[in-house]
């Protein structure tokens, strides 16, 4: 029978289907089951993905959410980094009084004429979505310290995202 043998910290060291004494040492622990990722580790009870990489699957889904866009006066609005450079590039020139009220402003659909107001507005609505994708990884950094989180899956799935 095929055995998992795994370190005191719970990581798998290998694995071992001949008689005794296996190869792995004294300092480890047998189980007849292994995991299902590489990047797993037992917890006493069960297989589960260490939290450290928990952590790092959020902080993705969060890079994503962030670059993903939002919208704004019901048209799709880009957050990804360049066009939240803009934003606050042309808040400045709402700001020095260079920029021309209702000048044209281009929008995945087409362009379309924005006065200053509203490029104050566009520029908040793309900061609160920004600043709120920060908060919902903050949630999810401590469901996973809790246990509460403990897949991809539920990071991917988590309804803190909607």
């Amino acid at each position: 029978m095929q055995r998992f043998f795994i370190d005191a910290q719970g990581y798998l060291i290998g694995s071992y289907d001949g008689p005794d004494p296996h190869p792995f040492g004294e300092n480890t622990t047998a189980l007849d089951h292994g995991p299902t990722d590489g990047r797993m580790r037992w917890d006493g009870t069960a297989w589960c993905l260490d939290k450290s990489i928990l952590l790092e699957v959020a902080a993705e889904k969060r890079w994503r959410v962030e670059q993903g866009g939002t919208t704004w006066n019901s048209w799709a609005l880009p957050t990804d980094d360049r066009s939240q450079s803009k934003y606050q590039a042309e808040l400045a020139a709402v700001n020095e009084g260079v920029r021309l009220d209702g000048d044209f402003w281009k929008f995945p659909h087409g362009f379309e004429p924005i006065t200053n107001t509203q490029i104050r507005a566009m520029a908040i609505q793309a900061r609160q979505h920004v600043l709120g994708s920060f908060a919902h990884e903050a949630q999810l950094q401590g469901l996973i310290m809790l246990g509460q989180i403990t897949t991809p899956e539920q990071i991917e799935n988590w309804e803190g995202w909607q």
